[in-house]
């Protein structure tokens, strides 16, 4: 098998005068973006059969993305299109034509979505599995407030004095398990100043 030289839009070929016909016609595509699309026929030509590919009635000319392949012993015409874009969607059309007559198949080309491969993302928010309760303790005593939250992923855990964040330092310490799924947050030392509100805030991406 020897492909005609070069990209070639028509061709003349041996064999015996007779009017075109087809023994396999083009058949319609579903292609990728970017990816290539091959149409390919089987005819009946003569020495003096004219070969045209078109694309929406209009004349295919051959260059880089567009390859057009002939075997002039069997008669099997090829067209590849490479680097689909959108514009390349449409019909397509093989036109074999001589002095006794003409024929012609069509096809179509259409585009399908690239298939991507969709992480399924899974979880749930926070949920207080274990409440705070309230603390009495004698000044200079360690205080724990301790709170089970349980969810997934596991949650960013904040402790808050009176509405307001607690940083933690040398007395104030707050402690995370995730794997147990408990929070706390330890005063030692404990004085007059402690007294009042504590509140556990718990937060992931779902809620």
């Amino acid at each position: 098998m020897a492909a005609a030289p070069g990209p070639k839009i028509s061709e003349t070929v041996d064999g015996s005068t007779s009017a075109p016909s087809f023994t396999q016609t083009l058949q319609g595509q579903t292609a990728v973006l970017g990816e290539r699309a091959k149409f390919e026929a089987v005819v009946n030509i003569s020495p003096d059969t004219k070969i045209v590919w078109l694309h929406n009635g209009v004349e295919i000319k051959g260059d880089q993305r567009h390859l057009i392949q002939l075997d002039r012993k069997t008669g099997r015409c090829v067209l590849i299109i490479t680097k689909l874009v959108v514009s390349d969607s449409g019909e397509y059309a093989l036109q074999v034509i001589n002095a006794l007559g003409e024929a012609a198949c069509t096809a179509q080309l259409l585009f399908q979505e690239k298939q991507v491969k969709r992480q399924t993302v899974e979880g749930d928010g926070p949920n207080f599995t274990k409440m705070l309760s309230g603390q009495v303790v004698e000044d200079g005593s360690t205080a724990r407030m301790e709170v089970g939250v349980g969810c997934s992923p596991a949650p960013t855990v904040t402790w808050l004095f009176n509405g307001v964040e607690i940083k933690p330092d040398q007395r104030r310490k707050v402690i995370a398990d995730a794997q147990r799924q408990l929070y706390a947050l330890v005063i030692e030392k404990v004085q007059p100043s402690d007294q009042g509100n504590y509140t556990c805030k718990a937060m992931n991406k779902f809620g």
